[in-house]
């Protein structure tokens, strides 16, 4: 048996279900943990099955170090208890395939044009804390340099309302776009053109999605970028 101990928010909580669904794949071993995080449904969103198998009585902890060591065991007998972030080449590069055969895009709710662009601003929390996963400086920089490539541009943020975001909205002529997480993750991995923050939710859009053009926040705070996570698309632009 595998259990999940989700941790973070929905991006973590979608790569830590991924986690737990390969390892169930590999071993054989049941998936007990249900996908959904916190009031996000996001087996519902991609049709998820359960995921039966072999069950085990005794239970071992596995983290970010040693995850990818039982892996390889195809005879483990004995369940494990996921607790780690697993933001890590070797999950989402390595077994990206698997990953996107587990979640499977919905048919789009609209339709989006090529010469469209989705812009991720994650401010809220990096406002009261230390992190910084995107300014308005980056964000402005990559208006200046490419809005006028672009027909129509959306932005989301957990900060809609701070004032310098909203001074680029009506400046570039910004559509807001404000929905709940996982539909925000579905409507962003529609688009051909992603200005991205740093982060696992950001991450998913770009990786769920088939973007050719896709420019992301440089951060040294993010695991993603510096545990190679963004190493399946070279064309990825770290700015």
């Amino acid at each position: 048996m595998i259990t999940i101990n989700y941790r973070g928010r929905l991006g973590n909580n979608l790569i830590q279900y991924a986690a737990g669904a390969i390892l169930a794949e590999k071993t054989g071993m049941c998936l007990k943990t249900k996908p959904e995080s916190r009031n996000n449904n996001f087996g519902e969103a991609f049709s998820l099955q359960p995921i039966d198998g072999v069950c085990y009585d005794k239970t071992i902890e596995l983290n970010d170090k040693n995850y990818y060591d039982h892996l390889n065991n195809p005879e483990p007998n004995i369940g494990y208890i996921l607790n780690g972030f697993f933001q890590d080449s070797k999950l989402l590069c390595d077994f990206r395939d698997q990953i996107l055969d587990l979640y499977k895009l919905p048919e789009p709710k609209e339709s989006i044009s090529s010469d469209d662009v989705f812009i991720a601003c994650r401010l809220g929390d990096c406002l009261k804390g230390p992190r910084t996963y995107c300014t308005m400086e980056y964000i402005e920089n990559q208006l200046k340099a490419s809005r006028h490539k672009y027909d129509k541009a959306y932005v989301t943020s957990d900060t809609i309302t701070h004032p310098p975001l909203k001074r680029l909205i009506e400046e570039y002529n910004l559509t807001v776009y404000q929905d709940e997480p996982m539909d925000t993750i579905l409507f962003g991995a529609q688009f051909n053109n992603l200005i991205l923050s740093a982060g696992s939710f950001s991450y998913l859009m770009a990786y769920f999605s088939k973007a050719d053009n896709v420019t992301v926040y440089r951060s040294k705070q993010d695991p993603l970028q510096e545990h190679g996570g963004w190493n399946y698309n070279n064309k990825v632009k770290l700015i």
